[in-house]
């Protein structure tokens, strides 16, 4: 997992145990160098989602496997918050995204939900069940038209994110990647 903060130009990436180090490097994307390590997210980072949240000015990143969602503070380098999914050992958080102006962070969960959770407090707000083709995915927000672009075996739903309620699925031949323009 990568995402970067765009303001300050630093860049976390996982290192996951089975490609790594077991780390979250961070990065000074200006001078193109590891300026920091976090060595441990929970135990086995494993790592398949990072995301910044540019309202909380926090990087979230899934870990031991998917079961722990971690806020990083990428100034003082440090895990300030983590919570276990509610989906427990069977859940795996593979997908994050922030909504902005919500305060909301989408978590799309391999057991078949989407968690909503508070993007301060990681308090779970809301569960939205999603049907069975949309267990394997990502996930992605609409910022305006606050829509959930959710990818899964043969295309991608597009969900209300205030209702929660399938608005259309759209048939694509490969749906492993996911990104959208929001103008």
């Amino acid at each position: 997992g990568v995402a970067v903060d765009p303001t300050t130009n630093t860049v976390l990436v996982a290192n996951s145990q089975n490609y790594g180090d077991d780390s979250l490097a961070v990065i000074d994307g200006a001078r193109q160098a590891v300026v920091g390590r976090i060595p441990d997210v929970g135990s086995n980072v494993n790592a398949d989602a990072v995301v910044f949240d540019p309202a909380t000015r926090r990087f979230y990143v899934s870990a031991k496997g998917g079961v722990v969602l971690a806020a990083v503070d990428p100034r003082s380098q440090a895990i300030i918050a983590s919570i276990p999914s509610p989906a427990g050992d069977g859940g795996f958080l593979a997908g994050m995204a922030p909504h902005l102006g919500t305060g909301t962070l989408y978590a799309l969960d391999w057991s078949g939900h989407i968690y909503a959770f508070d993007s301060s407090s990681l308090v779970l707000k809301t569960t939205i069940p999603l049907p069975p083709a949309a267990r394997e995915g990502l996930i992605s927000v609409h910022p305006v038209r606050h829509r959930l672009y959710v990818t899964h075996g043969d295309g991608f739903l597009v969900i209300g994110a205030l209702s929660g309620q399938v608005e259309a699925r759209v048939p694509v031949p490969v749906s492993s990647v996911l990104a959208h323009d929001p103008r």
